[in-house]
């Protein structure tokens, strides 16, 4: 049977119902929350929907975390935070307003973001119009 353990289930559990907040960020806040939930089991949403619709036990293997593309290098991802920083600063959220400003301090201190901010920082920039 699917990895789902007790304290995972439980987690997922309380978030679900976040999901019907009227407010998308909120919702958006409460997708990653239940993807990292699940990431740290070295699961994905996909397995879950298995899990969930399975008449019987399920066996899936994890999937391999992702590298990060080489055109994923430092300046462009300066340029993309600093682009957010200085363009849509007014649409950002609290708490994708400090992920930003953390990626630029990083970023400028010379230090690499994770696969998962990465993906963050692109997906800000897609959902404010800059797609650069």
């Amino acid at each position: 049977m699917l990895n789902l353990s007790p304290e995972i289930s439980i987690k997922i559990a309380k978030l679900i119902p976040r999901l019907a907040s009227p407010y998308e960020s909120e919702v958006l806040a409460t997708v990653e929350a239940i993807r990292r939930t699940l990431d740290r089991a070295e699961l994905s949403l996909h397995d879950l929907a298995a899990r969930l619709c399975a008449p019987e036990p399920v066996q899936i293997r994890a999937q391999p975390k992702p590298e990060p593309a080489p055109d994923h290098d430092a300046d462009s991802l300066l340029a993309k935070a600093m682009w957010l920083r200085d363009h849509a600063q007014d649409d950002l959220t609290a708490n994708q307003a400090a992920f930003v400003a953390t990626a630029i301090r990083m970023l400028g201190a010379g230090q690499s973001l994770s696969v998962k901010q990465i993906g963050w920082l692109y997906g800000l920039c897609t959902m404010h119009g800059h797609e650069a």
